[in-house]
């Protein structure tokens, strides 16, 4: 199974959990850091919604 490996939201109030959370301020914030976090973490991220993004790890399938 693939595992989050970060959240990247607008409100932190609409997410909770153990994988790390980072808000950002607006819009461009948003999709940058999801971006910047895609490439560092070599994952994948996944708009949920216009405010969220997760950062998955496909890798995890594998061990």
């Amino acid at each position: 199974m693939a595992k989050i490996a970060a959240v990247v939201t607008l409100s932190k109030d609409d997410v909770s959990g153990g994988a790390p959370i980072f808000v950002a301020a607006n819009r461009e914030e948003l999709e940058k850091t999801a971006l910047l976090l895609e490439k560092t973490l070599d994952c994948a991220a996944h708009q949920v919604n216009e405010t969220l993004f997760v950062i998955v790890d496909h890798r995890a399938q594998n061990g």
